[in-house]
Order: structure tokens, then C-alpha cells, then sequence
């Protein structure tokens, strides 16, 4: 056990003895208790995790792999969107007196 743990272990078995019954019992983890107990704050949570993971896999592909993509879900209308703001982005970029 870490010490962590065995830090956890003896909070619940000083404030929450019941608590610390169901830990040892198996029905609640060490974390979860601490939560319950209010000792712990909740672990923040991704509200939308397939979106994000979507997000991280677009960024990380090549252009082919993007157009490959798009065309296996039929979307190539998308395209001309994405080089549309690319294009937009390289003009903002130009210097103009």
C-alpha cells in the first residue's frame, strides 16, 4: 500500500469509521470514500471524452490521412472549407501598407 493510501486508510478509520468498513469490505475504493466522506474533491472528468479524442486525432493527422477520412465518411464538401481558411489565415498573415 502507498503511502497515500494508508494516509487515506487512516482519515476514513478516524472520521469515518462506516466509510472505512465498506473500503475494507471491497465495496468502495480508498478515493471513492474520501470523496463521499468529503475529504477529497471529486476527479475532474472530460464532460466529452470521444470529442476530445476526435479533436487530438484530426490535429495529429497528415493531410492525406484527413482526405482519406473524409472521403471514407463521404464529407468531401469539407475541404473547401478547411483550404478556404487556410488560405484566409496565410492573407492575414501578409503585411499591407
Amino acid at each position: 500500500m502507498s503511502n497515500s493510501a494508508a494516509a487515506a486508510h487512516r482519515r476514513l478509520r478516524a472520521k469515518r469509521p462506516d466509510l472505512y468498513a465498506r473500503v475494507l469490505a471491497g465495496e468502495l475504493t480508498a478515493h471513492a470514500a474520501m470523496v463521499a466522506a468529503g475529504i477529497r474533491k471529486p476527479r475532474a472528468r472530460d464532460p466529452k471524452p470521444d470529442l476530445t479524442m476526435l479533436r487530438r486525432a484530426w490535429e495529429r493527422a497528415s493531410p492525406e490521412e484527413r482526405d482519406t477520412f473524409l472521403a471514407d465518411i463521404g464529407a468531401v464538401f469539407l475541404r473547401g472549407k478547411e483550404e478556404a481558411r487556410s488560405r484566409a489565415s496565410r492573407r492575414s498573415k501578409v503585411f499591407r501598407p
